[in-house]
Order: C-alpha cells, then sequence, then structure tokens
C-alpha cells in the first residue's frame, strides 16, 4: 500500500461525502492527502457543518488501515485514479455515457425495450452503464454487447458488504 493508496482510499469512504462534494474537495484542494491534512478551519470553509464533522472524524489512520488490511485479506483490492491497475479506458472516457438501470423483476417488454434501445444507442458511439441489476439493467448491458458497444457495470454498494 502506497501513501497515495491510504488517501484516496479515506477520501472515497467518508461518510456523507458524495461525488458532487469530493469534486469540489479535489477542485480546492487537488489531492486527497491535501484534505486529509488540511487543517479544520480550511475545510469549514467548503463543507457544510455536517460534512466538516464526517471528515474530521474519519481521519482515523489505524481504522483506514485496518479497513484495508480485511479487503486484502479477502484479495479485495483497491484502485484509484493513480493506480498503475487502474483501467486506462475509466481514466479517460471519451464517449457520452447514459446510464440503463430499472426494475429487477421487469417485464419480458421492459428488458426487450431496453435491450433495444441500449443497442441502439451503443451503435451511435454512446457507452452504457447501470448497477448490473437483473432485469432492465442487465438488458441494457446486453443490447450494448449487441452492437459490439461499451458498457460500465457499476457496484450499488461496496464489494465489502
Amino acid at each position: 500500500m502506497t501513501n497515495n493508496d491510504f488517501y484516496w482510499y479515506w477520501f472515497t469512504n467518508i461518510a456523507g461525502i458524495g461525488v458532487k462534494t469530493q469534486k469540489k474537495l479535489l477542485e480546492h484542494f487537488g489531492h486527497p492527502s491535501t484534505i486529509y491534512n488540511a487543517p479544520e478551519s480550511e475545510i469549514k470553509g467548503i463543507l457544510t457543518t455536517g460534512q466538516c464533522k464526517e471528515v474530521i472524524a474519519s481521519k482515523n489512520q489505524k481504522k483506514i488501515e485496518a479497513s484495508i488490511r480485511k479487503l486484502e485479506k479477502r484479495e479485495i483490492y483497491f484502485f484509484h485514479r493513480e493506480s498503475q491497475e487502474y483501467p486506462e479506458r475509466l481514466a479517460n472516457f471519451s464517449k457520452p455515457i447514459l446510464a440503463i438501470v430499472g426494475a429487477r423483476r421487469a417485464t419480458i417488454y421492459g428488458r426487450k425495450m431496453a435491450r433495444e434501445f441500449a443497442k441502439s444507442l451503443a451503435e451511435c458511439g454512446i457507452q452504457i452503464v447501470s448497477g448490473m441489476a437483473a432485469g432492465v439493467d442487465a438488458a441494457g448491458h446486453k443490447g450494448a454487447l449487441d452492437a459490439n458497444g461499451y458498457t460500465l457495470g457499476v457496484l450499488g454498494g461496496g464489494i465489502d458488504t
């Protein structure tokens, strides 16, 4: 584990901090290590009081390292955009992306339409993304693959749960 691994893992696991707030923090501080080491007064100027409390409370080095070790024992590894292992295709999205999500117990018609829409969109160069669930999500992935398009599945929860 490198220092960057530690800081990125910490940063992506702060409770109550979503993607928009992460982006705001990175735009201001530049890197998770800078955020981690920033004084509370500087963080307060950017976040809500509740978010600031979550950031401060999350700075527990032993707990973060224990969480990383727990994943590694289960052969689950954390990659971030600075990791050598980080997929180049994820780092360089150059096409528009559209999410196709829906019911897991979709009707035959719903699955058929999701697959057809995804195929048509993928043929136009649009990348299809979903949460990988059965039903509409799966049909969207299949449609993109039918067109030899690009499909990306995003886990709705952590891999460790």
